[in-house]
């Protein structure tokens, strides 16, 4: 039997796997110390993010291709808070402040992530079996 992989590169593979499941421990724990009488929408937001976190842990372990959908919808949801984060800040604030560093760089690394999932995911097409097709097997 042929070893599927989502990713070319099994350290991005290792990886991905190793953040997702500390992105699930990360809202576990923001779950935990939020309430849900104070900011109802902000729990809503999390439960919402960590059933996609556990969701795409889950399709990773079993190698499935939407494991890699999940992570590109988590991180470009990350990605546009944290951008509003920092519209928000810039805003308020009417100047680069060094919360602002912080936000870029967290900008920075979300897309780095984007652009890493997307360059060593697998293509869907096995060509492999090309060569089988028209053989008679005994």
């Amino acid at each position: 039997m042929k070893k599927r992989n989502l990713f070319s590169n099994d350290f991005v593979d290792i990886v991905s796997k190793m953040l997702t499941l500390f992105m699930v421990f990360i809202y576990i724990i923001i779950l935990f110390n939020i309430s849900i009488s104070t900011k109802p929408v902000r729990f809503i937001f999390i439960v919402f993010l960590l059933t996609i976190s556990v969701l795409q842990f889950y399709f990773f372990i079993i190698k499935n291709r939407k494991g890699i959908i999940l992570t590109n919808v988590h991180l470009c949801i990350m990605l546009g808070f944290v951008a509003y984060g920092l519209i928000k800040d810039l805003i308020i604030n009417r100047f680069y402040t060094s919360d602002t560093n912080g936000l870029i760089f967290f900008i920075f690394i979300i897309s780095l992530s984007i652009f890493i999932v997307n360059k060593y995911k697998t293509s869907t097409i096995e060509y492999s079996d090309l060569d089988e097709l028209g053989k008679k097997q005994d």
